[in-house]
């Protein structure tokens, strides 16, 4: 590629990049495959679960606050939908039991986010805690 004054950016950038991969720069990135379990569950259901769980008792007031926890509440059914995957899951009993159940949930907590529905955030909230709390005592290590 050349630009108006026939420098010749592409070999230039090739050379740069070239450099900087030779010095090491990049050398502290990690190498590795997908999120674990435990990352899964630490970094993204737990804020989006205890966000459902806040919402039960004082639920969002503004439109935004809103947004939020439908956010939220989609991240926990995305997530109940990817622990059903073979890759993820760690029987294909109990754990796809456990799974669903938490898939249910958080249908019901999405679908009340979405409507606005503070009263069914309250009554699927306790259900929603049994589902994590079973699946927990039976995988979490101890």
């Amino acid at each position: 590629m050349k630009t108006k004054h026939g420098v010749f950016v592409l070999p230039a950038a090739l050379g740069i990049l070239s450099a900087l991969l030779a010095s090491g720069v990049f050398a502290d990135t990690p190498k590795r495959g997908p999120a674990t379990i435990k990352e899964l569950m630490t970094l993204l259901v737990d804020p989006a679960s205890n966000a459902v769980f806040q919402a039960a008792s004082e639920p969002p007031k503004k439109d935004a606050e809103w947004k939020t926890l439908q956010g939220q509440a989609l991240t926990l059914l995305e997530l109940a939908g990817t622990l059903t995957s073979p890759r993820r899951a760690k029987d294909k009993d109990q754990w796809m039991k456990y799974a669903q159940a938490m898939r249910d949930a958080s249908r019901a907590a999405f679908a009340a986010a979405m409507a606005k529905d503070a009263n069914a955030l309250m009554e699927l909230s306790d259900p929603l805690y049994n589902t994590c709390a079973n699946c927990h005592e039976h995988y979490l290590p101890k």
